[in-house]
């Protein structure tokens, strides 16, 4: 059963620091011009696929 976690924009930058959490912004280009997440990767979700993950 999966477990659904709470993070702080702290907890998630520590992970990312760590190399244990990776961002994936899904978020379509358009979106991602007006703000994008530093240190995460873009994959629009009109073209995502976990498996190239």
């Amino acid at each position: 059963m999966a477990v659904v976690h709470d993070l702080t924009p702290q907890d998630v930058a520590q992970g990312i620091a760590e190399g244990r959490i990776l961002l994936v912004d899904v978020r379509e280009p358009n979106e991602v011009a007006a703000e994008a997440y530093p240190d995460g990767i873009v994959v629009p979700l009109s073209g995502f696929d976990p498996k190239l993950i």
